[in-house]
């Protein structure tokens, strides 16, 4: 009651410093206890209410200091004669000590570990049942109430107008995290950017990121206005330049971004790099295999034990989380927002978190991505099932090489007929290639999307998942746009290919790509830069649902191929109209792009 009262109070007193200071509000968090993991309130009275954790007593709390090994031992002793139990004992406790291994003087190898690598348990660290049923049991509830997901416009305002906002967003799928509404809260040159998950786009941590940091500061520079110091690259996973990205996070910074952009992973990325940097004299005492083995060992309990809470199902984090950073700075894990509303109703449908966490970890662009990977030949009218995600219908009469740079096993069908009634019933042989499985109902429930016309390579960008690149080859025989089918809850967009504007590579004076030594036009080593006058990327139309079990008749095809050739109309800028007549290429290979804000 007494504690209640003083929290009532000092939250009065600071309440009219937390619109406009960033000072006070790490201290109002700290009056009350929130889950380490999602930063919710923690409660223990209502099992049905977020924030539950179970309180232990403190017969509970010394029955968990008890180890297995000592449980089993008592276990049996409690069975043995009063005469065997004590000769046991005698025997076990009255004989030479074992040797141990120590270093030339001094401790031994076993304490020296021990106190290089010890992480030292923090009662103040608890976790809410939803969470710890999530991360060791894979037991979840994904939807609204526990694992909520929020529009920007309504967490910007919740956090106080003087502080620092860092931006994060990934690699694979940019430019889909950037959500411009962000400068309705904060002046471009008063949000910091980070690119996250770069190790998918690039192998090592050199020049690479140097041409990628370059693509970005144009790209924010001519799109927003954001100088330049305001961007970093960098990968949360790999550990890429910690001290410097720890230099770059303002002071109480609170760190925004779209659900699985990485930000808990970056904050814990920072605590582990500090952890580790406080370490270096204790473990240069240690051999060094010793060292290595011990160490991975460390950062792998470190990472389930200190810090936010990581997981790759949308919503983990429901409320602003302070984390302190070496002890002497904070910032504010935020929950992530989304750009569909749907988000949870996607998700929910795969069956189970292994399988969610393998699409959202993304695939090695630098493998898989490039002019030289390998790839499939497909030829209209076939459909590609992105694993059931979605359905990919190629016009006929064209022809195209495709790179898979996700984690789905894609499966080529000869046309859309033929996919719709597979997947309605899947064959068993066939149950492996798909993801997502389907009924009629769920088929004709399918987003149809035209995807604009192009003219060379693009990709084809799913949010969280990675991309498809798309080469035409051959001459073109037919206008007919190419069309995607997703289910609610997922957003795709296509753009140029982002290894052009992160790679150098060689071309000709026609500006194509060379595989060899070959070429009818002057070789040169060429970097793309990004310029405002062309889109980088454009928005896909959305033309509605129930077109996928459609009969494909002579007559329903002319009359779609007609709406489609309309609403690219309706929703362009176009100077001429796009129709059965119009020739797409070099220069107005564009014209039909509708940007992304």
């Amino acid at each position: 009651m007494f504690a209640n009262l003083i929290r009532s109070s000092l939250r009065r007193n600071f309440i009219r410093y937390t619109s406009t200071s960033n000072v006070a509000l790490p201290f109002l968090y700290d009056l009350e206890p929130k889950c380490r993991s999602c930063g919710i309130r923690l409660q223990d009275k209502d099992k049905s209410k977020p924030g539950y954790y179970h309180l232990r007593s403190n017969e509970e709390k010394e029955q968990k200091k008890i180890t297995p090994a000592n449980s089993t031992f008592d276990k049996y002793l409690d069975k043995l004669s009063a005469e065997d139990r004590e000769l046991l004992l005698d025997n076990t406790f009255t004989s030479a000590p074992p040797t141990r291994i120590t270093t030339h003087s001094g401790p031994s190898i076993h304490e020296l570990v021990k106190k290089a690598y010890e992480i030292k348990p923090d009662e103040t660290a608890i976790e809410c049942v939803r969470c710890r049923n999530a991360k060791l049991h894979a037991d979840y509830d994904l939807s609204q109430k526990e694992f909520p997901i929020h529009d920007l416009n309504t967490i910007m305002p919740d956090i106080p107008s003087g502080s620092p906002v860092v931006y994060v967003f990934s690699g694979n799928d940019f430019p889909m995290g950037i959500n411009p509404d962000i400068f309705k809260y904060r002046n471009p040159d008063e949000v910091y950017f980070i690119m996250t998950k770069a190790d998918n786009l690039f192998q090592r941590n050199d020049a690479a990121r140097k041409y990628t940091l370059t693509f970005l500061t144009d790209y924010f520079k001519l799109k927003y206005d954001v100088p330049a110091k305001n961007i970093y690259v960098t990968s949360a996973k790999e550990g890429w330049n910690s001290e410097d990205l720890l230099n770059f996070i303002p002071e109480s910074a609170y760190i925004v971004g779209n659900v699985n952009s990485g930000k808990s992973t970056l904050i814990k990325s920072l605590m582990l790099f500090q952890e580790l940097e406080t370490k270096q004299d204790s473990e240069s005492k240690l051999p060094f295999p010793i060292r290595i083995k011990e160490k991975k060992k460390f950062i792998e309990r470190f990472k389930q034990k200190v810090g936010p809470g990581i997981s790759y199902l949308p919503g983990f984090t429901r409320e602003f989380l302070p984390v302190t950073l070496g002890g002497i700075r904070s910032v504010f894990d935020v929950p992530g927002f989304a750009s569909d509303p749907y988000i949870h109703e996607f998700y929910h449908k795969f069956p189970d978190g292994k399988t969610i966490a393998k699409l959202t970890e993304g695939r090695k662009t630098y493998k898989f991505g490039t002019f030289k990977s390998k790839y499939d030949s497909v030829k209209g009218p076939q459909v590609i099932s992105l694993g059931g995600i979605g359905y990919l219908q190629l016009p006929k009469d064209s022809m195209y090489q495709i790179r898979n740079v996700t984690n789905i096993d894609y499966h080529v069908f000869s046309n859309i007929e033929k996919a719709a009634q597979v997947s309605a019933d899947l064959p068993e042989p066939m149950k492996n290639r798909f993801i997502l499985t389907h009924d009629e109902a769920s088929l004709a429930n399918l987003e149809r999307y035209i995807i604009p016309p192009f003219y060379g390579s693009i990709e084809l960008v799913l949010e969280n998942i990675g991309y498809i690149h798309i080469k035409p080859i051959g001459a073109k025989k037919t206008n007919e746009l190419m069309v995607l089918y997703l289910p609610c809850g997922i957003t795709g967009m296509i753009r140029q290919p982002i290894v052009e504007y992160i790679q150098k590579t060689f071309k000709d004076s026609w500006e194509k790509n060379l595989l060899n030594q070959n070429s009818r036009g002057k070789k040169q080593l060429i970097l793309k830069r990004y310029s405002k006058a062309t889109p980088f990327a454009s928005i896909l139309i959305p033309t509605g649902a129930g077109e996928i079990t459609k009969p494909r008749t002579e007559e329903y095809l002319n009359t779609r191929r007609m709406m489609d050739f309309d609403q690219v109309n309706a929703m362009t800028n176009a100077r001429n109209a796009y129709n059965d007549k119009t020739v797409i290429n070099e220069n107005n290979k564009y014209e039909y792009w509708i940007e992304p804000r």
